[in-house]
């Protein structure tokens, strides 16, 4: 299985309203954006918990800041 891409996976960290769209509906997310993907990685990013990826996202960046501010 290929990875999702690393821009993918960058936009979906830094645009929550993409994010949102990405998690609700994977391939309509894609497609949209001009993203190639696989079913394979489709498969896999509809089985992320929301909440969970929201969450991890909220520590990253409050660990960001408390790195850069601190």
């Amino acid at each position: 299985m290929e990875m999702i891409p690393p821009e993918l996976i960058g936009r979906a960290v830094q645009d929550p309203e993409f994010r949102s769209r990405l998690l609700a509906d994977p391939k309509g997310a894609v497609a949209a954006e001009g993203y190639e993907l696989d079913e394979e990685q489709i498969e896999a990013l509809q089985q992320l918990d929301p909440e969970a990826i929201d969450k991890a996202i909220e520590a990253l960046v409050g660990e960001l800041d408390s790195t850069k501010w601190g």
